[in-house]
């Protein structure tokens, strides 16, 4: 094992390195582990586990300590391509936005509303131009009094949709109509969207895209796993995330609230796929095994609730796992969104720390809730093209 020093901080790797490539990059990590091994498939990744360090095998639980004091190390994994290349965290990005629907339109409104300070333009594109005109002008004529700050929204052709900072993809084939038969719409919707996203994922390899690759058309973390094996190396794991976890997280707010579970805003949390494999977890720190599945399962059915009053549940989603959880990522705060664990994006609270490289939340977790993870990652991996 080799230590070094540098700009005041401290750094570990297994093997000796030449230059300071991957210590410039990472200037936000104190440890770092570098490493060679083809089963992983994470480029860099935080290390929330100490049997990483044995076995290269990526989990969804644990926490990395030494002397009983939590430590940050981040896994550079030199099988999957060279360290540098990506774009860099910037104070304020270029957002580029595919698709304006329900979905794409609400977002878009999120985003020129709360935007500003984060964003520096929104450029806007959908099959059809009138939807494009009409967003450019209505956007455009939304501000307060005496404030200018909002983020400009402009018309791009679809030549220009990678010269960008984040891409957002919230094209979609459609969600069955109210009524419809169809019990899994994320089932439903995962062959007709990969159709759509794989296009535009041979468009940002051509173009050379380094920049943040966002998934809200559901399902977010399938569709998120096609990406990344749709690119072949053209894109790395951590430059591509889903948003679809922040909605449900919401919506599990607001059931405990009518249930006057007042702890669950500061102790209770969401993990996992935005559906029926959903994991609600009423606290933390006083796990509830049989609260939490109610939890859980009144979340899940949320949609339904909306549906049955004959409308189409869009506008929590495009505001909460969308524009919100999207500005809170490019803030560095702590959001609901996909990390890329071993092949599988799974959901959890997580916040973005340096080089396109996401640190999930760390939490000591109760054995039945560890187990309802380990169950849902290997739902998820399943689909592992």
């Amino acid at each position: 094992m080799y230590t070094y020093h540098k700009n005041k901080k401290d750094y570990i790797s297994k093997e000796a390195l030449e230059g300071s490539q991957v210590l410039d990059v990472l200037k936000e990590a104190c440890y770092y582990y570098e490493y060679e091994n083809d089963n992983v498939k994470s480029h860099l990744h935080i290390i929330s586990d100490l049997n990483f360090l044995q076995t290269h095998e990526e989990t969804v639980g644990g926490v990395f300590s030494a002397s009983g004091e939590k430590i940050q190390v981040v896994g550079v994994n030199k099988a999957q391509g060279p360290n540098l290349g990506l774009g860099p965290i910037k104070k304020t990005n270029r957002v580029h936005i595919l698709g304006l629907g329900d979905v794409g339109g609400m977002l878009l409104t999120g985003l020129r509303l709360m935007g500003a300070g984060v964003i520096s333009e929104i450029g806007i594109f959908d099959l059809d131009p009138h939807k494009v005109q009409r967003y450019e002008y209505e956007m455009n004529q939304i501000k307060a009094c005496d404030d200018n700050s909002y983020p400009r929204v402009v018309a791009i052709n679809q030549e220009a949709l990678f010269q960008c900072d984040v891409f957002v993809f919230t094209a979609s084939k459609g969600i069955p109509p109210v009524g419809s038969k169809v019990k899994d719409v994320r089932m439903y919707q995962l062959e007709n969207n990969t159709k759509i996203i794989n296009h535009y994922v041979d468009q940002a390899v051509k173009a050379g895209f380094k920049g943040l690759f966002a998934v809200v058309s559901d399902p977010v973390d399938l569709l998120c796993e096609r990406v990344l094996h749709r690119s072949q190396g053209g894109l790395k794991p951590e430059q591509v995330k889903g948003f679809g976890l922040g909605v449900m997280a919401a919506r599990a707010s607001y059931y405990a609230s009518q249930a006057g579970l007042k702890t669950f805003e500061e102790e209770g949390t969401a993990f996992g796929p935005h559906g029926k494999s959903l994991i609600v977890a009423n606290s933390l720190i006083d796990y509830d095994h049989d609260l939490s599945m109610v939890l859980t399962k009144k979340t899940v059915e949320a949609n339904l609730d909306v549906r049955a009053v004959g409308y189409k549940p869009f506008i929590a989603p495009a505001l909460s796992s969308g524009a919100l959880s999207l500005i809170d990522c490019m803030r560095g705060r702590s959001h609901y969104s996909t990390i890329y664990i071993n092949g599988v994006y799974y959901g959890c609270k997580n916040k973005q720390v340096g080089h396109l490289l996401f640190q999930p939340n760390q939490y000591p977790l109760p054995p039945l809730l560890l187990d309802r993870m380990e169950a849902t990652y290997k739902e998820l991996k399943a689909f592992e093209s």
